[in-house]
């Protein structure tokens, strides 16, 4: 009896994964990717920083479900040179890590983002330490 209650569980797992991968768009061992973009720019809001405005990058936001135990959610940024940092946040967060510091650490960035993943706000920290508040914007020629 127990068997037939897992497989019937898996199967409505599998089958709403499928479902949710045609729906929305590409799936990898990312996750499903939820918002793309090519031109993407972000501007400082931070008086650290003035009002620098950064080049225009392409942008992938992947969202991925883990039934792990406990489950978990993780939202996968790509942007320049911002890479996942692996850090399971759900639906509205992601963290990512930049490029490396003088140190050999690295820069990292929290990135908030809304109900349709599209990212709206980062907060970079660089490589002394000092966050800086940006603002997410889509480059339309």
């Amino acid at each position: 009896m127990k068997s037939v209650i897992l497989a019937g569980l898996l199967a409505a797992g599998f089958t709403g994964n499928f479902a949710l991968a045609n729906e929305q768009g590409t799936q990898s061992s990312d996750g499903v990717l939820k918002y793309s973009y090519n031109f993407v720019y972000l501007k400082c809001e931070s008086s650290s920083c003035g009002d620098i405005v950064t080049r225009r990058y392409p942008m992938k936001v992947y969202y991925k479900f883990v039934p792990d135990i406990p489950p978990h959610s993780e939202v996968r940024i790509y942007w320049n040179k911002n890479v996942p940092a692996g850090v399971s946040a759900g639906k509205r967060v992601a963290y990512t890590e930049g490029a490396t510091c003088p140190d050999g650490s690295k820069m990292k960035a929290k990135w908030f983002l809304d109900s349709n993943f599209r990212p709206t706000t980062a907060i970079a920290t660089d490589c002394n330490g000092v966050d800086h508040t940006y603002s997410v914007h889509e480059f339309h020629f």
